[in-house]
C-alpha cells in the first residue's frame, strides 16, 4: 500500500499515511504528558513528523512506475511524453507483438472519442476496451508538462465519449463507450482512473461500460447520460467481479433495468461512489442486482443515492430470480429516491436475502408500499436511521413480506396514507432497541402487523400520531412485548395499540393509561397483560428534539455532553483542529472551542477527548452526566434478560460512587452501552413484578417457574437459563427491602 501513489491532493490516503500521523499525535501526547503543557514542543513534535510524512509523499511520487504513455486532445506524436503525446486512446491501447505500449496511460483535459470497432462491424460498434496491467489515467491539464501531483480530474475533465456522429441525435452513438464482451477477461490491474464515461447509447447492455466475465478497476470516474436497455451506465454480466470506488452517476436512464449499475449473476465492490438522479422503468434507479441463475453478492459501502427513480427500487433493487442475491449495504445514505404509482420501494426493493448496515433513508417515497425500503424475502436492517419517508398506501418506513430483523434505529417522521409506519405481512419478524417517534399514517403510525409474528423488545413509542391506533396496530397475528415503552402517541379514536384478532403479550413495558390503552375489536382478540408492566412518565431527557436517553440520578448519557473537536467545519478532526487546540493550550474561560469538557479550562482532559475524536468526523460528543430526577424505566426491564451492552460502571469511576446497574433498563437504550444508571437503592432484582418491593408476590412468581429453562424467564435472577436455587438466593437478599421510589 505505501507504493501506491498519492492523488493530487494527498488523499485519500494508503495506511502508511495515517500511521505516520497516527504516530505523530501520539508522540505529541507523550511530549504533553512529560512537559505538562509546554505547548512548543507539541508544535514541533507535530511539525516534525508533518515534515517527515511529506518529505514520504515526495519521494514517493518520484519513484519510477514504469512506461506512460501521454494522450492530449489535437496532438499527432508517438506518446512518449507531452511534447510528443498522441492525440488517440485507441493507439494508446493498441497492443505491439501482445504487449501494451505502456503500464500506464495519462490523458490531458479534452474530449475523446472511440475509434476502434469491436464485437461487429460499423460506426456505432466503435467502443474503448481496457487492458490487464495497465492503467488509464485521466484528469491532467490540456497544457504545459503536468506531473502527477498536477493532476486534478474536476478542473481537467477528461471525456471518453461515445457522441461519434451528429450532436443532434444519440441514435449514432456508439453503443458502448467502453465494450468487454469479447475474451478480454480483465482482472483488476485494469485500471480506470479520473474520467468522465458519457453518450453510450444501446438497446442492449451496458451504455457507458459492458463487462462480461470481466472485473476491471473503476476509481474516481463520472457516467452521465449514458443509456441502456440493462444497465444504462454500467453492465456486469454475468461472472464480473469489478471494484468501483468514488465514482459519481449522474442522469444515465436504463430503458429497463440498473440506472446506474446493473449486476448479473456478479460480485461487485462498490465503494464511496454518488448516484444522482438515475432511473429505470422497471427495476433499480440507481443500482439493480440480479441473481439470474448464479450467485449475485455485491458489496455496497458509503455509497450515497439522491433523486434516483424506478418502479421497483428507486436507490437500489435487488432480486433473487433463480439464482441468489445477498448484498451487504452498509453505510449508505438514501435520500429523496422514489418509485412509481404503484410502485414498491422508495430508496431499497429487497427481493434477496440484504444485510442494511448503518445506513440512512431520509425523505424517499413510494407510490404504493414502502417509502424506505420493500422487502419480501430475508432482511437484517442494524443501526439504520429512517426520516421523512413517505408512502401513497402501505409502510412509509418498511414494507416487509417475508422474515426480518430490525435492531438499533431510529423511525422519525414518516408518513404514510393509510397504513404504516412499518407494514409487515405474512413474516416472522423481530425489532429490537428500536425509537419510533413523530411518524402518521390514517391508521397506525409506528408498526403495523397483519397474519404474522412479531417480537418487539427495548423499543421506544412516542410522539406518534394516527386517526386509529398511533404506536401499533395487529391484525391476525403473534405478539410479545418486552421491555418497551408507549408514550405521548395521539389517536382520534381508539387507542394507541389496536388488537384486531391477534394475541398480544405485554410484559415489562411502560403503557401510558395502562392496559385500558389496548382496545380489543373482537372475541378473537387476545391481550395477555403480563407482569412488570408499568404507566409512569418514564421522563425522557429531550423528546422534542428525540432525545430519549432516561433521567437519572445515577448516571445517564449526555449526547451534548462535549464539543465536537472539528473546529473547522471540514468534517473530519485534523492537524488544522489540533493547531487550533495548541493555541488554546492552557487558557481559561468561557465558550472557548477547544474546551471539549466545557469546564472553562483547557487542559489534559480536553487532549485526552481531542485523541478520541482525531481523525474522526468529530461528531462523538457524547459522556456521562447525573440529572436531579430519576425515570421509573430504569432497571425496570425483566429481571432475566441479559443486561448485554449496558455497563456496570462508568469510565473514570470504577467503584460506582453514585449508582449500579442491576436489571435491564426499560425502552430503546436498554441493553445498550447508553442505557442509564440507577441510583442506589431505586431497583431491586428480586422485586420481579416491579411494585417496588420483594416480598411474596415474587416468590409466588419464582415458585410457578420453578427448574423451568428457557431465555429471558423473569425469575432466572442470575440469568444463566434456568430457575432454581441461586436466583431464590437471590431473592432472599431482596426480601421485604422496598426500592427508595416507594418511600
Amino acid at each position: 500500500m505505501c507504493d501506491e501513489k498519492p492523488s493530487g491532493d494527498l488523499g485519500p490516503l494508503p495506511p502508511c499515511y495515517s500511521v505516520q500521523y497516527i504516530v505523530g499525535y501520539r508522540r505529541i501526547k507523550e511530549s504533553i504528558m512529560m512537559y505538562s503543557g509546554e505547548v512548543s514542543i507539541i508544535r514541533r513534535s507535530f511539525q516534525f513528523y508533518i515534515a517527515v510524512f511529506m518529505l514520504t509523499a515526495v519521494l514517493i511520487a518520484d519513484l519510477s512506475f514504469g512506461d506512460t504513455f501521454y494522450v492530449r486532445q489535437g496532438a499527432s506524436g508517438d506518446g512518449s511524453s507531452w511534447t510528443n503525446a498522441s492525440g488517440s486512446l485507441d493507439d494508446a491501447l493498441e497492443d505491439t507483438d501482445s504487449t501494451p505500449v505502456a503500464d500506464e496511460i495519462w490523458v490531458a483535459e479534452g474530449t475523446y472519442n472511440p475509434t476502434k470497432e469491436v464485437g461487429d462491424t460499423g460506426l456505432r460498434y466503435q467502443a474503448f476496451q481496457m487492458k490487464n496491467e495497465v492503467a488509464i489515467y485521466g484528469g491532467f491539464a490540456a497544457t504545459g508538462n503536468p506531473a502527477w501531483q498536477d493532476r486534478d480530474p474536476n478542473a481537467y475533465e477528461t471525456i471518453l465519449s461515445g457522441e461519434i456522429g451528429g450532436h443532434v441525435s444519440t441514435d449514432d452513438n456508439s453503443y458502448h463507450v467502453f465494450n468487454h464482451s469479447e475474451g478480454t477477461d480483465l482482472d483488476r490491474t485494469a485500471i480506470l482512473d479520473g474520467c468522465t464515461i458519457t453518450g453510450g447509447h444501446t438497446t442492449g447492455f451496458g451504455g457507458g461500460m459492458y463487462n462480461s466475465n470481466d472485473s476491471p478497476t473503476v476509481t474516481n470516474c463520472t457516467f452521465s447520460n449514458n443509456f441502456a436497455r440493462y444497465g444504462a451506465a454500467i453492465c456486469n454480466y454475468p461472472n464480473c467481479d469489478p471494484v468501483i470506488t468514488a465514482c459519481i452517476f449522474t442522469d444515465n436512464w436504463a430503458l429497463v433495468n440498473g440506472g446506474g449499475i446493473y449486476n448479473i449473476d456478479s460480485n461487485s465492490l462498490i465503494t464511496d461512489c454518488t448516484f444522482i438522479n438515475n432511473r429505470a422503468s422497471d427495476n433499480g434507479g440507481g443500482i439493480c442486482n440480479v441473481g439470474y441463475m448464479g450467485i449475485c453478492d455485491p458489496i455496497i459501502t458509503g455509497c450515497t443515492f439522491i433523486g434516483n427513480s424506478a418502479s421497483q427500487g428507486g436507490g437500489i433493487c435487488n432480486v433473487g430470480y433463480m439464482g441468489i442475491c445477498d448484498p451487504i449495504i452498509t453505510g449508505c445514505v438514501f435520500s429523496n429516491n422514489s418509485t412509481s404509482e404503484f410502485g414498491l420501494g422508495g430508496g431499497l426493493y429487497n427481493g434477496g436475502n440484504t444485510t442494511v448496515t448503518r445506513c440512512s433513508f431520509v425523505g424517499n417515497s413510494s407510490g404504493y408500499k414502502g417509502g424506505g425500503i420493500y422487502t419480501e424475502n430475508k432482511s437484517l436492517i442494524t443501526d439504520c436511521r429512517f426520516i421523512g419517508n413517505s408512502s401513497d398506501d402501505i409502510g412509509s418506513i418498511i414494507y416487509s413480506y417475508g422474515e426480518l430483523t430490525v435492531t438499533n434505529c431510529t423511525f422519525a417522521g414518516n408518513s404514510a396514507q393509510i397504513y404504516g409506519g412499518m407494514a409487515i405481512s405474512s413474516a416472522n419478524a423481530n425489532i429490537t432497541n428500536c425509537a419510533f417517534t413523530g411518524n402518521s399514517a390514517q391508521t397506525c403510525s409506528a408498526i403495523f402487523l397483519t397474519n404474522s409474528d412479531l417480537n418487539i423488545t427495548n423499543c421506544t413509542f412516542t410522539g406518534n400520531s394516527a386517526q386509529s391506533a398511533s404506536a401499533i396496530f395487529l391484525n391476525s397475528s403473534n405478539v410479545n412485548m418486552t421491555n418497551c415503552i408507549s408514550w405521548g402517541n395521539s389517536s382520534t379514536q381508539f387507542d394507541d395499540i389496536y388488537n384486531s384478532g391477534s394475541t398480544l403479550t405485554i410484559s415489562y413495558c411502560n403503557i401510558q393509561g395502562g392496559q385500558s390503552d389496548i382496545y380489543n375489536d373482537n372475541n378473537l382478540s387476545i391481550t395477555n397483560w403480563g407482569i412488570g408492566n408499568i404507566d409512569v412518565d418514564p421522563m425522557f431527557v429531550d423528546p422534542d428534539n428525540g432525545d430519549f436517553h432516561l433521567k437519572s440520578q445515577g448516571w445517564r448519557w449526555d449526547i451534548h455532553k462535549y464539543r465536537s473537536c472539528d473546529f473547522t467545519g471540514e468534517n473530519i478532526v485534523n492537524y488544522a483542529d489540533f493547531k487550533e487546540f495548541a493555541r488554546s493550550w492552557q487558557t481559561a474561560g468561557q465558550d472557548i472551542l477547544a474546551d471539549i469538557d466545557k469546564d472553562e479550562f483547557v487542559g489534559l482532559e480536553d487532549l485526552r477527548l481531542f485523541g478520541h475524536q482525531y481523525l474522526t468526523d468529530g461528531s462523538k460528543t457524547g459522556g456521562w452526566t447525573r440529572d436531579d430526577v430519576t425515570s421509573r424505566c430504569i432497571d425496570a426491564g425483566n429481571p432475566g434478560s441479559p443486561l448485554a451492552d449496558e455497563l456496570l460502571s462508568i469510565p473514570g469511576y470504577p467503584d460506582n460512587p453514585y449508582g449500579e446497574n442491576l436489571r435491564i433498563n426499560m425502552g430503546a437504550y436498554g441493553g445498550t452501552a447508553e442505557a442509564s444508571m440507577q441510583p442506589y437503592g431505586w431497583a431491586l432484582t428480586g422485586d420481579i413484578n416491579n411494585d417496588g418491593t420483594a416480598n411474596l408476590q415474587d416468590f409466588a412468581i419464582q415458585a410457578s417457574l420453578w427448574s423451568q429453562t428457557d431465555e429471558q424467564l423473569p425469575a432466572d435472577l442470575d440469568r444463566n437459563g434456568t430457575v432454581g436455587i441461586t436466583d431464590l438466593a437471590k431473592l432472599a437478599s431482596d426480601w421485604l427491602k422496598e426500592t427508595t421510589w416507594t418511600q
